[in-house]
Order: structure tokens, then C-alpha cells, then sequence
């Protein structure tokens, strides 16, 4: 099991109600340990995916101009598997 450090922070008055109301006092911190976890995987994926959206968007104009360069060529010419 990973090291448990005790860390002093703070919170806004409605965020610290909307935790107690939600898990009570005692699992404050298994509640915030839990929220951080879910964001940073939830935050990184979606910055994989737009990060792949955007090299699909910046390659689509050069894939549509070799489609077009190749769909040129005769289809004889190439040979039968």
C-alpha cells in the first residue's frame, strides 16, 4: 500500500459542504485522493484524443492529394496478386 502523507489545505467553505454532503467528514480524503485520480486520467485521455485530431485534420489535405495523384494511374498497370 502507497505511503499516506498528511498535507494542510484549503477549501472554500461551499466546496468543503459539497464534499461532507456527498461522503460525510471521515472519508474526505479517500474522496479528494479519488477526484484527482478521476481528472488527470479523464484530462489526459481527452488530451490524447484531441492531440490525434488535430494530426488528423492537419494530415487530411496531403492524404486527399495522394488519393488523387494515385487514383490517376491505370489500374492494368498494376499486377494481379
Amino acid at each position: 500500500q502507497p505511503a499516506h502523507h498528511r498535507v494542510n489545505i484549503t477549501l472554500p467553505e461551499n466546496t468543503l459542504h459539497l464534499i461532507d454532503g456527498l461522503v460525510g467528514k471521515g472519508d474526505r480524503s479517500r474522496f479528494i485522493d479519488t477526484s484527482i485520480n478521476h481528472y488527470v486520467r479523464t484530462t489526459t485521455r481527452s488530451k490524447i484524443r484531441e492531440a490525434l485530431r488535430r494530426g488528423y485534420r492537419a494530415s487530411a489535405e496531403i492524404d486527399r492529394t495522394l488519393a488523387a495523384e494515385w487514383s490517376t494511374l491505370d489500374p492494368e498497370a498494376w499486377p494481379r496478386a
